[in-house]
């Protein structure tokens, strides 16, 4: 707006001098279009600055709604790595705990086994104890017999041989 007020004072200094009255026509019109040129040049910078701000502001948002968008890829390749390693955790997890159930199952057998096969053991060192035992009754009674056979053979001789 101070390009108004400066046609305005070249209208008031024009008017004032009554003489150069051609000479001040032609520079009060070569003022006018200086003045409509300047006016142009100005609408046309401010329309270019306009227009360079907004591509400034259009190139911004763009830059902006692209770093949103990586943003959101990002925060969702984050959530599914999340969940993909909670998986696998829980997965591990199960393994673990179904290999701790079948090591326990297989203790508890093998302990079976075990006790199973130490009373077989027992059960047949008690019977090899009582059949060397039978058999021992069974030799010393056979001893037994035999001597008592030997007394009365002896016996006998002696009272065959005695007559």
């Amino acid at each position: 707006m101070p390009f108004s007020a400066t046609f305005k004072e070249v209208k008031v200094v024009s008017s004032k001098n009554g003489d150069d009255t051609e000479a001040s026509d032609d520079a009060l019109h070569n003022a006018q279009a200086e003045i409509r040129h300047l006016m142009a040049t100005i609408t046309a910078l401010r329309n270019e600055l306009e227009e360079k701000q907004l591509e400034k502001n259009a190139a911004i948002q763009s830059a902006v709604s692209e770093c949103h968008d990586e943003i959101r890829q990002l925060q969702t390749t984050i959530q599914m790595m999340r969940d993909e390693m909670r998986n696998i955790a829980e997965d591990k997890t199960q393994a673990i705990q179904a290999i701790a159930a079948q090591s326990r199952d297989e203790k508890q057998q093998l302990q079976n086994s075990a006790s199973s096969l130490r009373v077989a053991l027992e059960e047949r060192i008690f019977q090899h104890q009582s059949e060397l035992q039978n058999q021992a009754n069974a030799h010393n009674q056979e001893l037994s017999q035999l001597r008592d056979t030997i007394s009365s053979l002896r016996t006998l001789l002696e009272k065959s041989n005695a007559r």
